[in-house]
């Protein structure tokens, strides 16, 4: 019988075997969607590998039901359901896929502490412990990788925190969440959200629970550590503004489209007036701007830099198959490779800088008094705003320059007569 996975994690300095003469040892933890598709990918390279000199050589794999996994072709030699053996197998890197804080911030501790090369995709990993974990690298001389778990396929950690890193970055903006732009993509196109959400899923670009995706969560996650890694705050320490696609998934689409405009789960982080200004909303884009144009589950980053202007990238953002090629790109680190990501230092001076407040498109049901409420409730706030659309089933109004915090008393104070507010952050016409 395996030893249970509770309790404490043995730790032995330098158990884990380096990066062998020819021999790449992997530990794998987790073998669900994203781990299932490592594990593919690095058969699929074996031949291109051998040619680099490196065998692939997977030597454990943390699972919760090892039947299902030998079901599936996995050899019972290498699955465990026991952090420890994990440990223990002599790899010179483990790769986590988990999903959990808990098991990947157990076995994160565990292997940097002994000097290894630990690699997630753990997105909410990172956010929550990423400082603290890459310290622990640098103390003892192991190495922290987590290009996985923001954007996929896209490189957007590597270009943030070490490619533009000298040349100042201003601030992040973009698509950070495949799923939610799959699904805002199709209702545009006509499809139901629960037929979108069904498509996603079937599709590997959503989880069974996308809770945290639709709520909005998974992207903050991602937003706060690309305001680690361009600006140098803890990402566990970055209040991040969120709000997802629902309630109202299918009136976020229709209001943008009446408006001749796309809607997208946008995040944003940069410096701003005592920290870092940083959300994550849907937003109102022209349809003309590069995020609007970014299409299905693919994720799409603006970084605007004082040196390098604004440096675009985009790619594959959800599914097994992205994820992975990011956890191999991390695994393949060798020694000659740049040292662990540094802490990077906010520029001096940005923290006190006045960020003008954004513009807002704010929709509701015409019904009743519904327009002469919405006056009055703006009024009491200090905020006026300009009705731009109005036909027998909406009213819809343009609020400029109002603090988000204002804004969203607004909407709460709507939701609360029953008048179903929908609200974008109006990027259509530039601005932030």
């Amino acid at each position: 019988m395996m030893a249970s996975t509770r309790g404490e994690i043995r730790i032995e300095r330098n158990a884990g075997a380096p990066l062998g003469r020819g021999k790449l040892q992997v530990g794998l933890a987790g073998c669900g969607t994203v781990g299932a598709a490592f594990l593919r990918l690095l058969a699929e390279r074996r031949p291109q590998l051998a040619a680099r000199g490196l065998e692939p050589d997977v030597r454990s794999v943390l699972v919760r039901e090892p039947e299902r996994h030998m079901q599936r072709g996995l050899s019972s030699a290498v699955l465990t359901t026991c952090t420890q053996e994990l440990l223990d197998a002599g790899t010179g890197v483990v790769v986590e896929a988990t999903g959990s804080v808990a098991t990947g911030e157990r076995l994160a501790r565990a292997v940097l502490a002994r000097g290894g090369h630990f690699v997630t995709a753990n997105k909410a990993l990172v956010a929550a412990a990423g400082a603290e974990l890459q310290a622990l690298a640098v103390a003892h001389g192991g190495r922290f990788s987590f290009e996985a778990a923001v954007g996929g396929g896209v490189p957007v950690v590597r270009a943030v925190g070490q490619l533009l890193r000298e040349t100042e970055v201003l601030s992040v903006r973009g698509i950070l969440n495949g799923t939610t732009n799959y699904l805002l993509d199709a209702m545009r196109s006509g499809a139901a959200y629960g037929d979108a959400l069904r498509d996603a899923q079937e599709a590997g670009y959503a989880e069974a629970d996308p809770t945290r995706d639709v709520d909005g969560r998974d992207a903050a996650a991602k937003v706060a550590i690309l305001a680690w890694l361009a600006f140098g705050m803890d990402p566990a320490a970055v209040r991040v503004r969120t709000r997802g696609i629902l309630p109202h998934p299918q009136r976020l689409v229709a209001e943008a489209e009446a408006l001749g405009g796309v809607v997208r789960l946008l995040a944003g982080v940069r410096p701003g007036q005592g920290g870092l200004d940083a959300w994550v909303e849907p937003a109102l884009l022209d349809p003309a701007a590069p995020l609007a144009a970014v299409r299905g589950a693919d994720n799409g980053v603006e970084i605007a830099t004082r040196w390098c202007g604004t440096v675009r990238l985009g790619g594959p953002g959800a599914g097994g198959e992205a994820t992975a090629s990011a956890l191999l790109a991390d695994v393949l680190l060798g020694p000659a490779d740049p040292a662990p990501l540094p802490t990077p230092t906010l520029p001096a001076g940005t923290a006190g800088t006045a960020v003008k407040p954004p513009s807002w498109v704010l929709a509701l049901r015409r019904q009743g008094a519904a327009e002469a409420f919405l006056g009055a409730t703006l009024r009491r706030v200090g905020l006026r705003g300009r009705v731009v659309l109005k036909d027998g089933r909406r009213l819809t109004a343009r609020i400029e320059a109002a603090p988000p915090g204002t804004v969203e008393l607004v909407r709460r104070a709507l939701e609360a007569r029953a008048l179903e507010p929908v609200l974008l952050r109006d990027l259509a016409g530039g601005g932030w």
